[in-house]
């Protein structure tokens, strides 16, 4: 990762902002899961969300608080589980 600018603003900015990411989530269901593959949510606070069954593949979330979740690593790339 050295050649990898982590201040650049693909690292750093976000597509979407926590409402939108809330709103989302909010509008998917178990067939139709909120989908942010490969979108930019760097920074934003989406701690306290229910971010259950929402797809994050390829997604870039530097420095996103997801506070009350835990991380957890698949062959789909990583799933949250509630803390």
């Amino acid at each position: 990762m050295r050649d990898v600018d982590l201040s650049s603003p693909d690292m750093v900015s976000a597509e979407m902002t926590r409402a939108e990411v809330e709103a989302a989530v909010s509008k998917g269901t178990a067939a139709a899961p909120a989908d942010f593959t490969g979108k930019k949510l760097s920074n934003p606070d989406l701690s306290g969300l229910d971010l259950s069954g929402a797809i994050f593949r390829a997604a870039r979330l530097n420095k996103t608080r997801l506070r009350k979740y835990f991380v957890s690593a698949g062959a789909e790339g990583f799933r949250l589980i509630d803390a």
